[in-house]
């Protein structure tokens, strides 16, 4: 099952960390009520450590000869009341909003969406897409006796021997990781009915990030830094039998990763499909308790392989300590951004990334969603951080250039009025675009 806001909880924690400030110790379980509202900041100590200090905000025109030309203006409201200068009401294009409850079928998926969700108007093709991927990745395959059930609503996120439930914005293009993530749980019940937390977690998360690496649909969650903070480290390696095979909540996903990273690291990229393979010859109708299933996984790899683990892990630790999120976007050039909005979050989340000489960020389809719900949006506003030499091209909703920003080692603020993509070219180095959705929209 995967934690509800695991980004934006990482979010917190990120800024806490470089704040210098403390809080009560405040880690769920996936069963967890509703996270407190958050807003989207800019944290400057973060920016600091790094990246150097600098500012360039020149902004340049559209012009026939960028290159001799003078930095200009760019024209902007003289309030946020004028609202000549904002980005015009968009259609959904390639998403659509379900007016009432909608049932749909896929060839191995019955999709159930609650009403007034903002969804791509291909998820159908996107969950099957993602049922194959699974299937190549793990070498599993999932039931072939009744359909999935994948369910859209205000719930979750979880996944059963059935199907999934996903939340609204799980089904949005930048959060497809939790798909990857709920429907590994799916393959791996399908194939064996185990309850050992930490290797039911620890797959789903593996198998989620080498699909995120491998998928069509870029994925913006950073593993390595959501499982960083682990604070019950000692504990494991005291006694990882013990632990391993009782732990409960949050440090549950922390061990089981830590754990079936070593497993695929010693024992191949294949020891865990291996593994729920023999629990489900062993206990075709259930029954594989943890002690059960302990026996078999020790089968499969080394009667001493909790042992082989905490070995390994007290000389591999640094592989899982970063204190800041990086992705890598290499192989793509085109990512739509979405923000996360609803009752309870309401923030933008993209962290740092490298890419391959170009890409573009599409705010188009994120900020037709802003519109649905009921906002104003000016354009494009926050900050944008880097450790190299980049082009930011501003693109409004006709793809007409608004104006370039040149940024070098350096931060620069962004305050696009109208723009809803950027085109970013230069050298592939590690930036960071931060949006600001309080400064992007009005009520």
């Amino acid at each position: 099952m995967h934690r509800k806001r695991n980004l934006i909880a990482c979010l917190v924690i990120l800024l806490l960390v470089f704040s210098g400030c403390t809080v009560p110790n405040n880690k769920h379980e996936e069963e967890s009520g509703n996270s407190a509202v958050k807003e989207n900041t800019v944290d400057e100590q973060y920016n600091a450590v790094v990246f150097p200090d600098g500012v360039d905000e020149t902004c340049t025109e559209n012009t026939s000869d960028e290159s001799d030309s003078e930095p200009q203006s760019v024209p902007v409201p003289n309030s946020d009341s004028d609202s000549d200068f904002f980005v015009p009401k968009l259609a959904p294009g390639k998403y659509t909003v379900s007016q009432t409850s909608e049932i749909f079928y896929t060839d191995r998926a019955i999709i159930y969406i609650e009403p007034n969700i903002y969804y791509p108007k291909d998820f159908g093709d996107i969950v099957e897409y993602t049922l194959d991927l699974i299937e190549q990745e793990t070498g599993l395959t999932f039931s072939t006796d009744k359909q999935l059930i994948i369910q859209v609503q205000k719930a979750g996120p979880y996944g059963t021997k059935s199907g999934i439930v996903i939340q609204p914005v799980d089904v949005l293009p930048d959060n497809i990781y939790t798909l990857f993530h709920e429907l590994s749980h799916t393959v791996q019940y399908q194939t064996c009915d185990i309850t050992m937390l930490s290797i039911t977690e620890g797959f789903a998360i593996m198998n989620s990030m080498k699909m995120s690496g491998k998928s069509r649909l870029p994925s913006l969650y950073d593993v390595f830094f959501n499982m960083s903070f682990f604070d019950n480290e000692s504990l494991m390696l005291s006694d990882p039998e013990t632990y391993l095979t009782e732990v409960r909540g949050w440090d549950a996903y922390m061990a089981g990763f830590r754990f079936v990273y070593f497993l695929e690291e010693k024992y191949g990229d294949d020891i865990l499909p291996k593994i729920f393979r023999k629990a489900g010859e062993l206990y075709p109708d259930g029954g594989c308790g943890n002690s059960e299933l302990i026996d078999i996984i020790k089968s499969q790899t080394s009667q001493y392989v909790f042992q082989e683990f905490a070995k390994w892990y007290e000389n591999n630790r640094q592989i899982f300590v970063r204190t800041y999120p990086v992705i890598n976007l290499e192989n793509t050039d085109y990512l739509e951004i979405f923000p996360y909005y609803d009752d309870n979050t309401k923030i933008y989340w993209l962290p740092a990334f490298t890419y391959r000489n170009s890409i573009t960020l599409d705010f188009t389809g994120g900020f037709s969603y802003l519109q649905h719900s009921g906002l104003k949006v000016k354009g494009i506003f926050g900050t944008a951080t880097s450790e190299g030499k980049h082009t930011l091209s501003f693109f409004d909703a006709s793809d007409k250039l608004i104006c370039t920003k040149q940024i070098d080692n350096s931060q620069v603020e962004l305050d696009i009025y109208g723009a809803v993509k950027i085109e970013i070219t230069g050298d592939g180095s590690v930036i960071n675009i931060q949006p600001d959705i309080n400064s992007i929209t009005v009520n």
